[in-house]
């Protein structure tokens, strides 16, 4: 707002919600709510206290070298109509994407905030018009329906070119006029202008604070301008922060809106010629993204009493604005928070431990207030054992209320992979709540009330950032969930803490067959009590435990467990950091174990010991039926060594191929290095596999399918079919990955190939095209092909004509060939042959691509990042072919829809590829 917004205060009055909503298509439906309708929105435009701009006019008025004008001065074009506006948000609905999630109507209405320049004009160089401009443009990007939620929303709603209304104060409220002489003060408003402005101000707390709108901040301000202010007198705000005006703005649009719908332009330095970042939103680097780049912190709701306080180190033009805007933030609180069904403040970078406690503690203070709220999100944080301790007591606060309080149903506190939310005492005494608070339906993607009653046989929530607090609860949740049979919560860190509560929770459980408790980072203590729960757990069948380091105090114990176990089948205990005590302790527990028992993993324990492995294979000698897994060779049940099938891979080099090549060892299948590398490259990278599997035979050929000089495929169909006829089996799978952006300028191969087409495409079809003799009927092709794709010209394959050179751009329009390919295939024999052909994107991780990008570090593992190939390589029955895949589950892709395109790429890819075959494993581009 500007620094002389307001010279009088204003009666400034919101009427009083009577119900929140939690989502965009609810709130369609639920008429007068103002911050949870688009009611309010829509009636202060139809009112004419508000004249919203359109987002496509600023893009151009920036591009036309214009400079904003105010309200009164702007052509009627720049804006929208109430009529256009209202039937706009009947058309767009609400939709649910599978890139943006939830996407409705609330992504039309946007509002700036920002710090006046100056007085008589806020942004008279055009600053802020510069980078308002430059975020709208990517707002409106074309065709980016993966980047921009709003392109999405109005391709999903089958609507034209996308556009967005824009509250920017002076071009949307009536505004002072200019100074008659130079230097002189401004024109006051008409006497019809003043009720209309102090109607426009009222309006502000529903722009700015609604919970589905979007807010845009934009808090970089010109050099020189902090000293200018300090220089005057009095002294004015010299930053966004020290602004009365953007505080109250900042105070009301951090209460209710999600993260996404709150960008604090500033932090993408929108001002230089090449921005950080190319698109708006959607499913790639966050690096990459607005709404990731410009995610603003947020701090929990301020009571009027708090903003009132901090308001008082906040400085204003006019002193009479101080009121005005404390008027306005009691009028939001106190028509937002009773009415509230939802807070969402997840991955808010509260800080280290002691920032994080005294936000929660302003939290608690302020949950009272929220008194019809039903859900609460505060995932991905570091919380502590204090902000454990403070959940806790106001769930069970509400729930001593009874009646007399709308009852927390949802209350989320996941961490990340890496990061526990809440630990220690605090997760304990919040998980004894949950389990106190019968009405609480879910605790994140624990469905409490589902265990409570009964209905649930089967629970999967790997990889779902579960920590202690959730461990606790579903061990007390296990004893009334009387018909749960699996349970798999591999890949969460739910520690000793909760494998204790857990194995207190399946001593008498009579249906649980599988429990699934991989890499949770449990340690000696958990796996103790789990062997003492083994004694009694007379219906379990598979208790699995890789990747956890119980040590050998913990193999003891499990060992103890088996003797007496009548049930279990299958344990598994891969990578636990058992020696040779432990390794003796478990022979002991096998060789006394005179039930079900038949199948033990304990590879990659490699301190175990060849005495240890010894009394193992003793123990379970004559059990013809029995699996031993040892570390240094794993036997099948009839004593052949594994290693059946044959997998192709390239791309090993790098993080995400090295990780799919130990997905595929540990398959306990045989690996083909097909890589695209220099030869130093993949002896390093055949080093590290043997290095990971050091005494497992490994059968590792290395075989060039493109390099940066030429495609080449370099006799590998034959020399697939004699490794694969050697290793005793037929069936094959090949998994197929590219090349990074690449920035030199010189991007051509020696056989005149585009290099990123020729590796990241041609190489990729030539391998498959050419070891299709060679697979047997059930194999499959998994392409490996990132998100970002888009851009393709099937006229202009190699990106001739995109000069400059941009490598990213050429990078998408391959990653979409890919797909396309993958899509095309079935139809071209690999159907009749009974090849399953299909793509996947994988997760992101640090790579050559990154550093391309100007990216330090990825989001994921790459363990996470190869869940999605590997699935789609190894799982039985093969994925269906011709589909895409993300994040392990099928996703529609829209480049597969046009068969007439596929066919035509697969046709130019075939000439091409013919040019190029392998004669004695070289090639040059004929004629």
């Amino acid at each position: 707002m500007g620094c002389s917004a307001s010279s009088q205060s204003p009666n400034v009055s919101v009427a009083l919600a009577n119900d929140g909503a939690m989502t965009e298509s609810a709130s369609l439906a639920s008429a007068h709510q103002p911050y949870f309708s688009p009611d309010a929105l829509l009636d202060s435009v139809e009112s004419g206290a508000v004249w919203p701009l359109k987002g496509s006019y600023i893009v151009k008025l920036h591009q036309d070298g214009g400079k904003l004008a105010r309200r009164q001065d702007l052509p009627k074009e720049a804006f929208w109509t109430a009529s256009e506006l209202r039937k706009l948000v009947e058309k767009v609905g609400v939709h649910q994407h599978l890139v943006h999630g939830e996407i409705g109507w609330g992504l039309l209405f946007v509002a700036l905030s920002y710090r006046w320049l100056t007085q008589p004009h806020p942004d008279p160089d055009g600053h802020h018009l510069e980078r308002v401009a430059k975020a709208a443009s990517l707002y409106l990007k074309k065709d980016d329906e993966w980047g921009s939620p709003l392109v999405a929303l109005f391709q999903a709603a089958g609507l034209g070119v996308p556009d967005f209304a824009l509250f920017w104060d002076f071009g949307s409220l009536v505004q002072k006029g200019p100074p008659t002489v130079e230097g002189g003060p401004l024109v006051e408003r008409t006497p019809d202008e003043v009720p209309l402005f102090k109607a426009g101000l009222a309006a502000l707390p529903v722009w700015y604070g609604h919970s589905f709108s979007v807010v845009w901040m934009q808090t970089e301000l010109p050099d020189g301008f902090a000293k200018t202010m300090r220089e005057s007198h009095p002294p004015l705000a010299e930053t966004y922060e020290d602004s009365g005006w953007c505080f109250v703005e900042f105070a009301m649009t951090g209460a209710l809106k999600m993260g996404n719908r709150r960008l604090d332009l500033g932090q993408a330095k929108l001002g230089r010629t090449t921005p950080d970042v190319f698109t708006y939103g959607g499913g790639w680097v966050p690096e990459t993204k607005l709404d990731s780049v410009c995610a603003a912190t947020r701090d929990p709701p301020m009571t009027p009493d708090d903003f009132c306080v901090a308001l008082e180190t906040k400085l204003f033009t006019s002193g009479a604005d101080s009121d005005v805007v404390k008027t306005i933030y009691s009028s939001f609180f106190d028509g937002a928070v009773p009415a509230a069904k939802k807070l969402h403040f997840s991955d808010v970078s509260w800080g280290d431990a002691a920032a994080a406690g005294s936000k929660m503690r302003r939290l608690a203070s302020v949950l009272p207030r929220f008194a019809a709220l039903t859900a609460l999100d505060l995932s991905k944080n570091s919380l502590g054992s204090e902000g454990g301790t403070l959940l806790g007591d106001e769930l069970r606060r509400r729930h001593q209320l009874g009646g007399a309080a709308v009852p927390l149903r949802r209350l989320t506190v996941t961490g990340t992979y890496d990061r526990v939310n809440i630990d220690h005492d605090g997760a304990t005494k919040l998980a004894e709540a949950v389990l106190a608070c019968s009405s609480l339906e879910h605790l994140g993607p624990v469905p409490a009330m589902e265990l409570r009653m009964g209905r649930t046989t089967a629970l999967e929530l790997e990889n779902r950032g579960l920590g202690p607090t959730e461990g606790v609860a579903l061990g007390g949740l296990l004893k009334a969930a009387a018909g749960l049979k699996t349970l798999v919560l591999a890949q969460n860190k739910i520690g000793d803490i909760g494998a204790i509560r857990i194995a207190d929770g399946i001593r008498t459980h009579r249906a649980l067959v599988t429990l699934s408790l991989e890499d949770c980072s449990i340690g000696a203590d958990g796996a103790i009590a789990l062997g003492d729960a083994l004694m009694s757990a007379w219906s379990l069948k598979a208790l699995l435990l890789a990747q956890n380091q119980i040590g050998d105090q913990g193999a003891r114990a499990i060992g103890e467990g088996l003797k007496t176990n009548r049930a279990l089948e299958t344990i598994g205990l891969e990578g636990c950091g058992i020696g040779a005590d432990g390794g003796t302790a478990l022979a002991s527990g096998l060789a006394a174990n005179a039930g079900a028992l038949r199948a033990c993993d304990l590879w990659r324990n490699e301190r175990m010991g060849d005495a240890a492995e010894q009394l193992l294979r003793g123990a379970v000698a004559g059990r013809t039926s029995f699996e031993l897994v040892l570390p240094s060779r794993a036997l099948t049940a009839s004593g052949v060594p594994r290693g059946e099938k044959v997998l192709v891979l390239t791309g090993a080099t790098g993080e995400i191929g090295g990780a799919i090549a130990r997905g595929i060892l540990k398959a306990h299948l045989k690996v083909l290095v097909a890589d695209l590398a220099v030869p130093a490259s993949v002896a390093a990278c055949c080093a590290r596999i043997r290095r990971d599997f050091p005494r497992v035979d490994v059968l590792i050929n290395c075989a060039a399918v493109a390099s940066k000089t030429r495609v080449r495929v370099d006799c590998l169909g034959r020399r697939f079919e004699d490794d694969a006829g050697a290793a005793g089996g037929a069936a094959a799978a090949a998994c197929s990955d590219g090349l990074p952006p690449q920035t030199s300028a010189s991007v051509d191969a020696e056989d005149g190939l585009e290099l990123q087409f020729a590796t990241n495409v041609l190489g990729g079809f030539v391998l498959m095209r050419e070891l299709l003799p060679a697979f047997s009927r059930g194999a499959r092709v998994v392409l490996v092909a990132s998100q970002l794709a888009n851009g393709l010209k099937l006229d202009d394959l190699q990106s001739r004509t995109l000069r400059p050179y941009h490598p990213i751009a050429v990078y998408s329009a391959c990653k979409q060939a890919v797909r396309m390919l993958a899509a095309e295939a079935p139809t071209h024999g690999f159907r009749d042959a009974g090849v399953s052909v299909s793509a996947c994107h994988p997760g992101v991780v640090t790579s050559e691509l990154l550093t391309i990008l100007g990216i330090a570090t990825g989001p994921d593992r790459a363990e996470m990042a190869a869940q999605t190939p590997l699935k789609l390589a190894l799982d039985t029955p093969p994925p269906e072919s011709g589909t895409y895949h993300v994040d392990k589950k099928r996703h529609p892709c829209k480049f597969a829809k046009d068969g007439r395109a596929r066919a035509e790429l697969w046709r130019k890819c075939d000439e091409l590829a013919n040019k190029c075959i392998a004669i004695g494993g070289e090639s040059k581009l004929h004629a």
